[in-house]
């Protein structure tokens, strides 16, 4: 009777149980690579949009500086209006009352540009506070994106779950920066 081959199934079973989790690591490095990817993206948007707001503050910022040297400018005219009136005034009255009145004028122009400046001020402030949420989002997209390679690395789900969730928040600062 001729001897039976023995197959070795259980090297068999172990070589495919072995390719079985590997197939499902593979998968799993898919979805890291596809967030990672779209966690680059936001990164991405979230940058110009801050790079946007901060520029638009710097010119705001510069147009309230120049408002307020042109008030400045005003109110010194404003001023030297008044020491004509005074000085005209003891010799010719009608002078000095036109003087007054030119005076009323450059005082008004003076306070809107004023108002002209504040306004310009505030909304500096508010492309500033933009540009923050902006910066802040782009920093955890790139935490983000940090963890999820090391979590490749390392193999370990949780890690990229946590890099995940770092996205998540990045997302929440976009949106927010973005209706602001």
């Amino acid at each position: 009777m001729p001897e039976e081959i023995e197959v070795p199934l259980e090297s068999i079973h172990e070589k495919l149980s072995e390719l079985h989790h590997e197939a499902e690591g593979g998968n799993w490095t898919r979805y890291i690579a596809l967030s990672t990817a779209v966690l680059a993206v936001l990164a991405a948007v979230g940058s110009l949009q801050a790079g946007k707001y901060i520029n638009e503050a710097i010119l705001e910022k510069n147009d309230q500086i120049a408002h307020t040297t042109k008030a400045s400018d005003q109110w010194s005219y404003y001023q030297a209006k008044g020491i004509k009136a005074l000085i005209v005034g003891k010799d010719n009255p009608s002078e000095a009352k036109r003087y007054k009145q030119e005076q009323e004028e450059i005082q008004k122009k003076a306070q809107e540009l004023e108002k002209d400046a504040e306004h310009d001020g505030a909304t500096a402030a508010s492309y500033v506070t933009r540009h923050e949420h902006f910066a802040l989002s782009v920093s955890l997209f790139q935490i983000a994106i940090a963890l999820s390679a090391i979590a490749a690395l390392m193999r370990q789900r949780t890690l990229w779950l946590v890099s995940l969730g770092a996205g998540v928040v990045g997302v929440a600062l976009l949106f927010y920066g973005a209706t602001r």
